[in-house]
């Protein structure tokens, strides 16, 4: 699976080629891609910092159970 860093990269080199292509319709479906890229880029950030915040809920739980204890 991508990191989001890599799929940043894509949708960059996406949004690079548009800039050199003349074709109407290449343009556009670069620019889409590119769309496609960052938003599974922002998922991924998504993902990650959900990831994070669940594990730092259980380790908070985990160090107030102890502190009962």
């Amino acid at each position: 699976m991508p990191t989001a860093e890599e799929c940043e990269q894509k949708a960059a080199e996406c949004l690079r080629l548009a800039r050199v292509m003349s074709d109407n319709t290449n343009k556009a479906l670069l620019h889409q891609m590119a769309l496609a890229w960052i938003e599974r880029a922002n998922q991924i950030k998504t993902s990650y910092a959900r990831s994070a915040e669940g594990a730092l809920i259980e380790q908070e739980r985990s160090v107030h159970h102890r502190q009962r204890s």
